[in-house]
């Protein structure tokens, strides 16, 4: 290969070591730029899945809350009752 060729062959390769190394740098940065976004994605999901966790939780406190108050209410009602007749037996014993 004369000086002239090696030249034009050393001039091309430089020139596509230079271009594959852009390149290659663009392709670092995006693939960094995936990473994050993927660690982003993996945060966000595990917040959802505590943030469910807690509506769950949330929901059967709720649920027991509620039967407990129908029970009060229960216990109030038959209370009542029972009271309401003391106060009919004693009326009645006056009379």
């Amino acid at each position: 290969m004369d000086r002239k060729t090696k030249e034009i062959v050393e001039s091309i390769v430089k020139q596509q070591k230079t271009e594959f190394a852009a390149e290659f740098g663009q392709l670092k940065s995006q693939i960094q730029q995936i990473q994050q976004t993927f660690s982003q994605l993996q945060s966000s999901l595990a917040q959802q899945t505590q943030n469910q966790a807690g509506q769950q939780q949330l929901q059967q406190l709720q649920q027991q809350l509620q039967q407990q108050q129908q029970q009060v209410q229960q216990q109030l009602q038959q209370q009542l009752g029972q009271l309401q007749q003391q106060v009919q037996d004693a009326a009645n014993t006056v009379q």
